[in-house]
């Protein structure tokens, strides 16, 4: 699971919205049938804190029989990801990103089916 949190941004959105979590996102560029690119995933992220969003778990689809997404891969997604957010369209706004990787997730969903 991959976080992106804003801390700066619990003034938005609706009453109902403020603070609320994306808790499965397909944000990250060029992994898996969510966004296409960078820009694409800028501005899921712009419409995000713009509704009250203040946290996304980017969650890629990872060895599904169609993606095969490693590791490096996804790192690598995020800090571009970051990178920009921080730059053009969030200028200025905290954020925290925390990566935790668990080996063995799909095979033990597997079991369970």
């Amino acid at each position: 699971m991959i976080m992106f949190i804003n801390k700066n941004l619990l003034g938005t959105g609706t009453e109902e919205q403020r603070g609320m979590i994306d808790l499965h996102s397909h944000i990250l560029p060029n992994l898996d049938d969510g966004a296409k690119d960078l820009i694409e995933s800028m501005a899921m992220a712009k419409l995000a804190t713009e509704n009250g969003i203040t946290a996304i778990a980017a969650t890629p689809h990872h060895k599904n029989g169609r993606y095969n997404n490693e590791k490096n891969s996804i790192e690598a997604a995020v800090k571009a990801l970051n990178a920009n957010i921080q730059t053009i369209y969030m200028k200025g706004l905290a954020h925290l990103l925390k990566i935790t990787w668990k080996t063995g997730i799909s095979r033990r969903s597997n079991e369970d089916k």
